[in-house]
């Protein structure tokens, strides 16, 4: 594949965003906002599935955030915040897009960590939950089936990520220690996603960061 074209791709994507979000200019464009954001968080998500594969974590986290509630603080920036993730990945040799995507886990979601904790110095509380949260699920997920879980019920729907995590401790992927942890970010990130801006402060959200980082690292996929 041509990195320079994909690249200039996702360049356009990034800076037609710029445009409609005043990011460029200190303002929204009048009017332009309502009629093509929703298009074109479409095409972000599209575009990140061609690129990527549609089991990536790049599209599995587009995918979690685009489809958070309308109110949730910033949702729209989350999305093409993990779209310029992988732009930036592709950029520095951190993914390479093939016909059969390769995965790199780990590097993957420490970018959407990183957008989150960049989300969380502009005093977006809520929205830097909300990705992190979702980092955490996608990851569960994958530490699940990595270890031979199901996912799915038998009419092939999405189990809670509350029942993947207890099967898994059941199953002692991971013990009580860190079942508690993470059962205490899904909470966070509940919360976030339900608008309950009482129930969350920056600095659990940063320490929720930190910790989900943490876990990363110690249960790989």
């Amino acid at each position: 594949m041509d990195l320079e074209q994909i690249l200039n791709e996702l360049d356009a994507i990034l800076s037609k965003y710029r445009e409609i979000s005043g990011m460029d200019n200190g303002r929204p464009s009048a009017g332009l906002a309502g009629r093509e954001i929703g298009p074109l968080i479409t095409k972000a998500i599209s575009t990140v599935r061609k690129i990527s594969g549609s089991e990536s974590d790049y599209t599995l986290a587009i995918t979690a955030v685009a489809g958070e509630q309308e109110d949730v603080p910033d949702r729209t920036g989350l999305v093409f915040g993990v779209l310029k993730a992988l732009r930036d990945d592709i950029r520095h040799g951190r993914f390479q897009p093939v016909a059969d995507p390769v995965y790199f886990d780990a590097p993957a979601f420490a970018g959407f960590l990183n957008v989150a904790m960049q989300q969380l110095s502009r005093g977006d509380v809520k929205a830097a939950a909300v990705l992190a949260g979702s980092t955490l699920e996608t990851h569960l997920r994958k530490l699940a089936v990595k270890n031979g879980l199901d996912i799915e019920d038998e009419q092939g729907n999405a189990l809670p990520v509350a029942q993947v995590v207890l099967e898994m401790t059941e199953n002692g992927v991971f013990g009580s220690d860190e079942l508690q942890r993470v059962e205490e970010w899904l909470a966070v990130r509940k919360a976030a996603s339900a608008g309950e801006a009482g129930q969350i402060s920056e600095e659990q959200v940063h320490t929720m960061i930190a910790g989900i980082s943490a876990f990363l690292t110690r249960n790989p996929v």
